[in-house]
This record gives structure tokens, C-alpha cells and sequence, in this order.
């Protein structure tokens, strides 16, 4: 015959052969302890069944290719298993079933629907009106081998050790196909301690959507056997997990391998979190991941509540958003990154975020660094970690404990918020970028930095016992008070700046004195420049002599400044009086001078020049007083150190013995009365006349 006749016995043999596969896989329903039903496409149970010695009420089996149609429990039917280990629905290997909805009650002893190694469910469904339960075992269960394409609970899963998957669901994608993964718009609860609502240790595709409802974990889940976890990823996880804005996790999430080996846990999307989620354990965080890796993102949106906070112990090659409430427990973080751990795009602290505690970095943050944008209640706590990008508090954020720095920062600590901040730089801390200020800040640098700005309209209070590579910049409002290293010196540029700059006596130093703080030069060749209308006040000096007679001496010694001389004010100067001849005169204007050598001592203090009432000794015993020309000054033997009561302890203190001029002494003697003072009698240093 022709090619077409010739097509239709092989086509009928094909259809003959299928229906011959098909009638091989059967659904079989025990109906009691003594009757059973078998169907081989599709099965429907409409009357309640109650078995106490069968070991499932519903099972799969097969002898060939093992396709089979769809189960269907009707709404108000009830299927109790009450036998030991009774089961509820069973899929044996070499089954293919289409669809399982359970729209009634199911009641088992042992597993509720299990899935075994080689068989394959399309969709599993709890249907709105649904209710499974298992006494013992796991509520849902895809063993190893198994495949389901999709979990859709409606209903509810009301006891038993939740859904627990160590095969594969959601077979034909990897998230991007629908409706892979598994679904939540009721409830799944674990009446086990130590299971999870849902816990995965084989493969999820398509993520886990808990769109709405409750899920309730086991409050000693996870191996570890001491987290309350609702939602427990040990293996692989392709897609999101998500929690909706009218659903409620009773414990937290994790991505976790209890065993310490990194790359086993794995979840390749986000967890984003618009719900609730609540953990009671002052202890505990909400968010775990732990030796495992998220390939995505943590974001906590505008409209969910955290009990707790973020804990990460892995990787995480997304980002850490916070947008909703965190209300951590026991003090600790709302949002915590361990030791060897890293979160490789920053955290970033959003409008409407409202974290009780603090944002502590131990680990490393590789990009972006951290951004406050909203409310953080505690520290900003950078502890030995390693930050690439900045720190940064916008201009609506808020930091309430400040910003701590002990680890490295490369890139700069920023504050543009509104509310006064303290930024401390700690001893082994290092901030590449260096600190700038836009609002109120009080800062402390005890480690290193390469420069602190405090911009236009600004108001700092900076205190620097460490080191500023190059120099501190003000365009402000500012104080400070250096007592370690400013390399590259002070810049006050339009802004109003007082500088405080202390020594302190040295009994190794040359002259018995050093100062604590160092400054050095800026680009212009001074320690201090004063330029576009700033107002410099210099509010305490140290010299290391009485005057300096050559340029060169000058540029070594003096007090180098530049810019706007008439705006500079000179407080309180102390000078060091060891060469000190009393019969000479000192010239008061060579103690300022500018990048060349040149004495400019006589056009500060808006042109008045150096004042002499500011000079003080260091060691006490003499005072100073204007003598001859302008500027020049010359030295008298302190009246007030002949009393008795402090001259012994002036002499003792500053073992100068040897430089004081005896003959000028005894003529100002003359006209002192000396009185003893008593031994309980103290001085304004706290020392006696005895001491």
C-alpha cells in the first residue's frame, strides 16, 4: 500500500502499547483493614476510611512504565492511619503521578504523603480546605531519588515534622518557570522540637514562596539542636525564599551546614522578608547562614518585623538591605557579620529601618561598604573586620552609639545626619579614606587615618591621640585637641577652628619636655594655615625656648603659619625656661613665623601681636613681663612661688635649681614675707609642702 496506510497499524500498536503501560501502574485504596479498591489512571475517595492494622491507606504500584493520573481526597472526607507507622499516601518507586490534592483530612501515624527514591509526583496540594497530619514522622517527605514538581500548601499541615525534602522539587527549572518550588498560603506546623516547618537537604528549584499563613518550626531545630528554625535550607536551593507581608514565620531561617563544610549549603537567591518573623530566644538571631553560601541577597522590606536580628557566618555574594523593624533580644546585633565571613555588596540601612541595637562587622564587606539611611539604635561596629567601601550615615539616618572603628576601612567614615554622632577610630583601627563630617560630630582618633574634613556649616569636636597621615582639613565649626601625629598640618579654610596641641614633661628629652602632639607641615611649608576668612584661635602653644633669633631657627622651632595672620589668636603659651637668663631680653614675636623663617609673631591677635600676659614657664618660677621695644619681653623670678607654701615644690618639680639667679632672688626676697606651711596644707597640684 502507500506511505499513509502504512502509518496507521504502527500508530495503533503505539497507542495499544501505552494503554498496555498505563493499566501496569495502579492507585490502591484500603477502604478498610479488609477491602481495598484499585484504580489505574485516576482515583477519587469520597468516603471517610479508618484503618488500624494496614501499613498505608493509599499506595502506588507498578510493574512497568508506571505513568498514572491524579489522586483526589474530597472536601469532609477523613483518612485515619492509626497503626503504629501507618501511613497516609504512599508513592512508590517507579510510579509517575500527576497530581495529589488532598481537599479533606488526613490523619497518620507515620508519614503523611512520602514520596520514594525513583518515583515522581507533578504537584502536591493541601487544598484551602486540607488538613494533614503525622503523629510521628514527616508530614510531607521526598526521599532521596524522589521528585516532586511542585508543594502547594493551602490548607493546613497541623503536626508531624513538617515538609522535609531529601530529593528533588520544582524538576523542571531552576526558578525562573512556575510553579516550581514549594508554596505557602496556609499553615505548616512542626509539633516536633527538633524539625523545621520546612527543611531541605536535597535539591529545591524555584525557591519556597510562604505567600501568607503561619509557619511554625521545632524550637531545638537543626543539628546543632538549639535554634527555633521554621525554614531550614542544609543543601541546594535554587530560587528565593520569600516571606510575604501577610505571613508570620514562628522561628527564623536558616542556610545552614552544621558540619563546617563550606559549599554544601547553598542558596542561589535571596531571602526577603516583607512579613513577620519571630524568635523568643534572647540568644538567638532570626536569620542564620552558617558555613554555607547565599548567591543573592538578605532584604528586610519596609513592612516586615524582625524579633531578632542577621547572623551571618558564611558567604552572603549579594547584599544586606534592611528597610523594616528589627527589635533584637539580650543586646546583641540586629545585623551581625562573623570573624573569616563576608558580605560581598554592603549593608545598606534604608529609610523607614529601625534596628534596636547595632550594625557589627567582624568579617569582611567587599563592596559598598555600609550605609545608614534610617535609624540604627546602637553602634555602627567595625571589630577587627574589613570594610573595602565606606561608612556612611545619610542625611536622614541615625546612629545612636556612634560609629567604631578597631578593624580597617578602605574607604572614609561619612556623616551627613542631622543628629550629633561620635565617630571613634580606635587604636587598631585605619580608615584609608579618611573622616569627613557634614553635621555634629565628636571625633576620636586613636589609630590611623589619612585625613579628617569637617565641611561648611559643620560642628566637630576632634580629638586625635593617633595618627592623620595627612592633614585635618576644617571649613566649619571645630576643635582640636592633638595629642598624637597631624603629618601634613592644619588647613582652617573659611571656617572657625581652635587648636590645642600638648606637650608634656619628658625627663629623656633634651629639654626636659616633649609635646604629645605633632603636627606637621602642610603643602605651604606651616604647621597651621588660616585662609578665605577663617578665624584661627590657637588656644595653648608649646616652645622650646624664649625666642628664636634666625630664619632657620625659626622654620626648626617656631610656630609656622600661613594665610590670614590678623585672624589668628594666640592663647596661652608655655615656654621652656631651662637656658633662661633673666638679665636678658626676649623678643615675643619671633615665636610665630611664616613658611620662610619670618617672624609674624607681631600681626596676630588682629595685629596687636603676641600678648604677653599668655607666656607662661613651664617650670612655674618665673612670669613674664613686656621690657623695652615691641614684642620684646624679659623674665621676673614668680613672687607667688616665694610664699614657702609652693616654692619648694615649683624648685623640686622642675629641677631647675641650678639655672635660678640666687643674688635676683634674694633682692626680690627682701620685700616677701615667707611663711611655713602646714604639712596638711595643699597646693592646687595636690602635693604638700612636706612632699
Amino acid at each position: 500500500g502507500n506511505s499513509q496506510s502504512s502509518k496507521k497499524p504502527l500508530l495503533s500498536l503505539a497507542c495499544i502499547f501505552a494503554l498496555a503501560c498505563y493499566s501496569q501502574a495502579d492507585w490502591v485504596i484500603n477502604t478498610s483493614d479488609t477491602a481495598n479498591t484499585t484504580n489505574s489512571i485516576d482515583a477519587t475517595i469520597s468516603n471517610n476510611i479508618t484503618l488500624n492494622n494496614k501499613n498505608s491507606a493509599v499506595y502506588t504500584t507498578t510493574s512497568g512504565s508506571g505513568q498514572m493520573g491524579s489522586l483526589t481526597i474530597n472536601d469532609g472526607v477523613t483518612i485515619s492511619s492509626n497503626k503504629n507507622d501507618g501511613k497516609g499516601i504512599i508513592i512508590n518507586g517507579g510510579t509517575q503521578v500527576n497530581n495529589i490534592t488532598n481537599n479533606g483530612t488526613i490523619n497518620a501515624h507515620g508519614q503523611g504523603i512520602e514520596v520514594n527514591r525513583n518515583a515522581r509526583v507533578e504537584t502536591i496540594t493541601i487544598g484551602a480546605t486540607g488538613i494533614l497530619s503525622s503523629t510521628n514522622r514527616r508530614a510531607i517527605i521526598v526521599n532521596t531519588g524522589g521528585q516532586v514538581n511542585h508543594i502547594d500548601v493551602q490548607g493546613s499541615i497541623t503536626g508531624g515534622r513538617g515538609v522535609f525534602n531529601s530529593g528533588t522539587i520544582g524538576v523542571n527549572g531552576t526558578g525562573t518557570s512556575s510553579p516550581n518550588g514549594i508554596k505557602v498560603t496556609g499553615s505548616i506546623m512542626s509539633s516536633d522540637n527538633s524539625a523545621a516547618a520546612i527543611e531541605n537537604h536535597g535539591t529545591i528549584n524555584g525557591g519556597i514562596d510562604i505567600e501568607s499563613g503561619t509557619l511554625t518550626g521545632g524550637r531545638n531545630a537543626t543539628q546543632w539542636r538549639s535554634y527555633y528554625i521554621s525554614v531550614y535550607n542544609h543543601k541546594m536551593l535554587n530560587g528565593s525564599i520569600k516571606v510575604g507581608e501577610n505571613a508570620t514565620l514562628m522561628g527564623g531561617i536558616a542556610n545552614a551546614n552544621p558540619y563546617g563544610q563550606n559549599g554544601v549549603a547553598v542558596l542561589n537567591g535571596n531571602i526577603e522578608v516583607a512579613g513577620k518573623i519571630y524568635t523568643d530566644r534572647a540568644s538567638q538571631y532570626d536569620i542564620f547562614n552558617i558555613f554555607a553560601t547565599i548567591n543573592g541577597d538578605i532584604i528586610i522590606k519596609d513592612t516586615a518585623t524582625l524579633s531578632n536580628g542577621i547572623w551571618n557566618q558564611g558567604v552572603i555574594n549579594g547584599k544586606i538591605e534592611v528597610d523594616g523593624t528589627i527589635n533584637t533580644q539580650g543586646g546583641h546585633s540586629g545585623v551581625y557579620n562573623l570573624n573569616n565571613s563576608t558580605v560581598s555588596q554592603g549593608i545598606v540601612i534604608k529609610e523607614n529601618a529601625k534596628i534596636k541595637t547595632k550594625v557589627t562587622n567582624r568579617g569582611t564587606i567587599s563592596a559598598n561598604g555600609i550605609e545608614v539611611k534610617g535609624q540604627v539604635g546602637g553602634a555602627v561596629d567595625n571589630q577587627g573586620g574589613t570594610i573595602t567601601g565606606d561608612v556612611k550615615i545619610e542625611s536622614t539616618g541615625k546612629v545612636g552609639g556612634g560609629i567604631h572603628n578597631s578593624g580597617t576601612i578602605n574607604g572614609k567614615i561619612e556623616n551627613q545626619g542631622k543628629d550629633a554622632v561620635n565617630i571613634n577610630n580606635n587604636q587598631r583601627g585605619n580608615v584609608t579614606g579618611g573622616i569627613t563630617n557634614h553635621g555634629t560630630a565628636t571625633i576620636n582618633n586613636r589609630g590611623t587615618t589619612t585625613n579628617i574634613t569637617n565641611q561648611t556649616g559643620a560642628n566637630a569636636t576632634i580629638t586625635n591621640t593617633g595618627t592623620v597621615s595627612q592633614q585635618i582639613t576644617n571649613h566649619g565649626t571645630a576643635k582640636i585637641n592633638n595629642q598624637g601625629k597631624i603629618q601634613s598640618g592644619i588647613i582652617n579654610d573659611g571656617g572657625t577652628l581652635t587648636v590645642i596641641n600638648d606637650f608634656r614633661r619628658d625627663e629623656n628629652a633634651a629639654d626636659g619636655y616633649h609635646t604629645i602632639g605633632e603636627i606637621g607641615k602642610t603643602a605651604s611649608g606651616v604647621h597651621i594655615e588660616n585662609k578665605s576668612g577663617g578665624k584661627l584661635h590657637i588656644n595653648a602653644w608649646y616652645f622650646n625656648k624664649e625666642d628664636y633669633a634666625t630664619a632657620e631657627e625659626r622654620k626648626a622651632n617656631a610656630l609656622l603659619v600661613d594665610g590670614d595672620f590678623a585672624n589668628i589668636s594666640i592663647g596661652d603659651s608655655f615656654i621652656n625656661t631651662k637656658g633662661l637668663d633673666v638679665d636678658k631680653l626676649y623678643n615675643s614675636y619671633s615665636l610665630i613665623a611664616d613658611k620662610d623663617g619670618n617672624a609674624v609673631g607681631d600681626k596676630v591677635n588682629n595685629g596687636q601681636g603676641i600678648d604677653v600676659n599668655k607666656l607662661h614657664s613651664v617650670s612655674g618660677i618665673y612670669s613674664f613681663e613686656n621690657f623695652g621695644g615691641a614684642g620684646q619681653y624679659r623674665a621676673n623670678i614668680n613672687r607667688d612661688e616665694l610664699s614657702g607654701r609652693t616654692l619648694a615644690q615649683s624648685i623640686i618639680y622642675s629641677q631647675r635649681v641650678r639655672n635660678v639667679n640666687l643674688s635676683r632672688i634674694l633682692r626680690e626676697a627682701t620685700t616677701q614675707v615667707f611663711v611655713s606651711g602646714k604639712e596638711s596644707e595643699v597646693n592646687a597640684n595636690g602635693k604638700s609642702l612636706s612632699q
